[in-house]
């Protein structure tokens, strides 16, 4: 469940938004102190009176130290320049008088709807993402385990065939180039250390052909890319 934190300086104020939003499935609590920031994922401050500007832009700066927070503004009075001030500090959006409160409402679902997705699609690509050439790593249930050149030089094969079999003979043709290709303990021996560092992946396996090879297969949960 997401938190909206809300800075009523006028309580009658934060009563008013405290029941709008609860009524929007939020956690919904009163922010009172900076360290809060890290238990919320939203903050609503609001503001009757102009005289409040100074103590916004305190939080709001106070806001520029904790960038994964969204900000709202919810004014029951009409801004001029002041908005512009606003805006430059980092806040979301500016929502004025008491009428145009179900905008505020809409604004925050519409933010948390799109992050939501975004963070879907990002999961998504990284979990395709198994190898990183760079580091010479593999991501095993979202943890990269490092590997040595010659455990990397085999996934990568193996991967770049997946559910198919590599032969014995090819894998050493191909990574231990000055070796004889009926020399099948280098490579039984790198496969063992190589499945002990992705041994229970969640979207592959490494799979032993008797007398053939070895293959990389990939389980239900990883789509083919």
């Amino acid at each position: 469940m997401l938190t909206i934190g809300i800075l009523g300086i006028n309580p009658s104020m934060y009563q008013l938004l405290e029941q709008q939003f609860e009524s929007q499935t939020y956690r919904v609590v009163k922010v009172e102190q900076k360290e809060q920031l890290n238990q919320i994922d939203g903050l609503i401050l609001s503001m009757d009176e102009k005289e409040q500007m100074n103590l916004v832009i305190d939080w709001l700066l106070i806001c520029q130290k904790s960038p994964s927070v969204f900000v709202w503004i919810f004014s029951t009075i009409p801004l001029d320049y002041e908005e512009n001030i606003l805006f430059a500090l980092g806040v979301n959006a500016v929502v004025m008088t008491k009428e145009k409160m179900h905008y505020l409402t809409h604004l925050v679902n519409n933010t948390f709807s799109r992050l939501e997705n975004s963070n879907i699609k990002i999961e998504k690509q990284s979990t395709n993402q198994i190898i990183n050439e760079k580091n010479q790593t593999v991501l095993v249930n979202g943890v990269e385990q490092a590997l040595t050149r010659k455990e990397y030089q085999i996934f990568s094969l193996l991967y770049e065939h997946r559910g198919t079999t590599l032969p014995y003979e090819e894998l050493i043709e191909k990574i231990w180039t000055n070796q004889p290709k009926e020399n099948n303990f280098l490579i039984a021996n790198t496969v063992f250390h190589l499945r002990n560092k992705v041994n229970g992946s969640n979207d592959f396996e490494i799979k032993t052909i008797r007398s053939k090879g070895y293959m990389l297969k990939l389980k239900t949960s990883q789509t083919d890319q």
